[in-house]
């Protein structure tokens, strides 16, 4: 994962910040969390497009050797 565009990334949300929304949303009875306001745009925008669109955005991301 180390070399893929998203493990080389240094923009990751902080993982307790993330815990305590997954948790929250569990108690919820949420389905669906997205952390962050980079994560939340990128979703906004993948719920838009169609599947093959949003696909084609995603796939280089956990590509190995990508982080190069």
């Amino acid at each position: 994962m180390i070399d893929t565009k998203i493990g080389a990334s240094n923009s990751k949300d902080d993982p307790a910040s993330v815990a305590e929304a997954v948790f929250a949303a569990l108690q919820a009875d949420s389905g669906r969390v997205v952390t962050g306001l980079k994560n939340k745009n990128m979703s906004a925008v993948t719920e838009a497009l169609p599947d093959r669109a949003a696909a084609a955005l995603h796939r280089g991301m956990p590509k190995p050797g990508s982080a190069a």
